[in-house]
């Protein structure tokens, strides 16, 4: 029976190691790959020496927000008394702590590390050599903001520390103005081409060739060149109302009408008296890797003769999920997220999210109002290596199984 629970123990310990480690590529091979593999590592040490050494963020294609087996590396649990830890934060119920986390950078990403440090102060370093040229990162918190491929070290003071870092995509977007001027020259050349047919018929007489080129391209062109490029995106119909409210520099509460959007502003988000308006927009694009859910607004904020789209304080933006959110993630609500549209680097963000099935509520905090929407991660597909392991577990569990039976029998 010993052996049997031996055996055990040694098969437990092996599908762990095996899913930790399946095919990881190495650093140099990551930063010579495409733009969609690449890494960059980190090191979290201390004035004494200790620290963690072995923090490594990248992206890699089909990886996930969360813990991606054979892609991602856990982090060892802290020892008891322990008085630093440094660790990739993920939602995922077996690891929700990471040394190498991999994202999928279609269009943008965000990982979350996590620094505590009870007495001392933390030092961060990384080489962002292998990054490709077209992908910013962006280390911030409540009180840094720092380039990271304009920067290698950060300074962290002793406590705890939820450091976000932010990867951007900025050789994307704007195909749409050069396609724009394209469509107005095709209708020119069309009529001319028509109306040469339709002179050859009545030779004799001047007055109907004349009749006839004026009928023929007045009707026909003109309607085909509205309605195609217009149809597709006005005929989503907004599910937000509007909402509306002042908010003081005491701090205050916004919603729209039917209570679906509500933002929570702290004290000091503003320096004076603002008016701010919530209003529906269509759904019409968002961030690639994430299907469009149905929610789409923009939130404004006035207060003497301008705008304001910069605040002074994080504030917090609540959305209760509709059926259509729900849909685009396939009926889990875990999957939905909020992103924001960044005028800066005309890319959208997403955000880190909470979600809160008692309530049909997703949540996010920033410091930015502009153009927001509901967008649902498409979780990774379950691929062929994780049903081989799978199989060859349990072939080698009902050998280990076996052969321990088989021994009892030949002992008893």
């Amino acid at each position: 029976m010993k052996q049997t629970r031996a055996c055990l123990c040694l098969l437990i310990l092996l599908v762990i190691g095996l899913l930790s480690s399946m095919p990881l590529t190495s650093p140099s091979e990551l930063a010579s790959a495409a733009n969609d593999e690449w890494s960059m590592a980190i090191e979290a040490i201390t004035a004494s020496g200790g620290g963690n050494q072995n923090l490594q963020l990248g992206t890699r294609k089909g990886a996930s927000d969360g813990f991606d087996s054979g892609l991602d590396t856990p982090h060892p649990p802290a020892m008891p008394g322990a008085v630093f830890d440094a660790y990739f934060d993920v939602d995922h119920h077996l690891f929700p702590q990471l040394d190498h986390d991999y994202r999928a950078l279609e269009y943008s990403a965000q990982w979350i590390l996590r620094v505590e440090s009870q007495s001392e102060a933390t030092t961060l370093s990384w080489d962002a050599s292998g990054v490709p040229s077209d992908v910013s990162l962006r280390l911030h918190d409540a009180e840094l903001d720092i380039e990271m491929k304009s920067a290698t070290t950060a300074n962290l003071s002793p406590g705890g520390h939820t450091l976000f870092i932010t990867g951007l995509l900025t050789s994307e977007p704007t195909p749409l103005p050069t396609s724009s001027p394209a469509p107005p020259m095709t209708p020119t050349p069309t009529p001319t081409i028509e109306a040469t047919p339709t002179a050859t018929p009545a030779p004799t007489p001047i007055a109907t060739p004349t009749v006839q080129p004026t009928t023929t391209p007045t009707p026909t062109p003109l309607p085909a060149a509205t309605v195609t490029p217009v149809a597709t995106p006005t005929s989503t119909s907004p599910t937000v109302e509007y909402g509306a409210g002042n908010v003081p520099p005491s701090g205050g509460t916004v919603a729209t009408d039917d209570g679906r959007v509500t933002i929570y502003f702290p004290a000091s988000a503003f320096n004076e008296d603002a008016e701010v308006t919530i209003e529906p927009v269509p759904c019409q694009e968002g961030p690639r890797g994430f299907h469009l859910g149905g929610t789409c607004f923009v939130v404004m904020a006035k207060y003497g003769d301008g705008t304001l789209a910069d605040l002074e304080a994080d504030v917090e933006i609540c959305v209760q999920y509709s059926a259509g959110d729900l849909a685009a993630a396939g009926g889990k609500a875990h999957h939905l997220k909020l992103a924001r549209f960044d005028q800066a680097t005309s890319a959208w963000l997403v955000l880190v999210t909470s979600v809160d099935t008692d309530a049909a509520a997703i949540c996010s905090n920033t410091n930015h109002l502009s153009d927001w929407i509901v967008v649902a991660e498409v979780p990774a597909s379950l691929m062929w290596w994780h049903i081989l392991l799978i199989v060859l577990g349990a072939l080698l569990l009902l050998a280990l199984l076996g052969t321990a039976l088989t021994r009892r029998r030949f002992v008893s």
